[in-house]
């Protein structure tokens, strides 16, 4: 992958409240048991240790949006797909879903919440970092990214920290490229990460973006977030 630079356009003090959070997300991942479940609008999901877990806003308001801008018939990828909600909902809505995720353990949990849901017809799980293993394009991308720009200390801290934002940079340059005409992208950003960064990365790759939802979550001890989803679409 190729290295991007990265100058947080935070304050220290924003940036230590966000390392002190980070803490919190990865000390609540970590206590995940095998066989734990969760519901995300109605529907039950298995979540699995050593796996991301939809626990916090962004991952229920981008399911509300996909639930909402999913079409029947749509080809649909479904970027780092952790348990496999997004792609879940978004085979519900009659999309045709390709479910990637560089973690094995993501793939095995994703694959077990899909044939819960009876959606094997309708989504192929594949191994890939970003697009490395893509091929087709679609008319749906969802993506949503690891927040925090710090060096992940373990396999798990991966679906939350992006050191210097390599990986959403290079979502960001490559998504583009795969997709259909007129198609467009659906992803989550928070005011936890550094909220300017992904609008400087939409000017340097040429998208128009439009907010679908936001809404903020007070978590307590001084952690209010605000989550937006946005659409991208390629200027060019």
């Amino acid at each position: 992958m190729m290295t991007f630079r990265y100058i947080p356009s935070v304050s220290k003090t924003e940036q230590n409240k966000r390392r002190r959070w980070q803490e919190v997300v990865s000390r609540t991942l970590k206590k995940i048991k095998e066989g734990q479940r969760t519901k995300v609008l109605g529907s039950e999901f298995y979540l699995c240790p050593g796996v991301f877990a939809p626990l916090w806003m962004d991952s229920m308001i981008l399911a509300e949006v996909v639930r909402k801008e999913a079409k029947r018939g749509e080809s649909v990828l479904d970027i780092g797909t952790g348990v496999g909600i997004q792609a879940i909902l978004a085979a519900k809505k009659g999309a045709k879903v390709t479910a990637t995720d560089i973690s094995k353990k993501a793939l095995k949990c994703a694959a077990q919440n899909i044939e819960r849901h009876k959606l094997g017809n309708r989504v192929e799980i594949l191994r890939s970092d970003l697009f490395s293993n893509i091929k087709n394009k679609f008319d749906l991308i969802i993506f949503n990214p690891p927040f925090r720009w710090f060096h992940a200390r373990n396999t798990l801290e991966r679906a939350t920290v992006d050191r210097n934002y390599q990986v959403l940079n290079g979502f960001i340059k490559e998504a583009k490229k795969h997709l259909n005409n007129k198609g467009r992208i659906i992803m989550v950003w928070s005011s936890s990460a550094d909220p300017a960064y992904l609008q400087q990365l939409m000017r340097k790759y040429r998208y128009r973006s439009q907010v679908l939802k936001k809404q903020k979550r007070d978590y307590g001890n001084g952690y209010m977030w605000e989550n937006r989803v946005y659409e991208l679409k390629p200027l060019e």
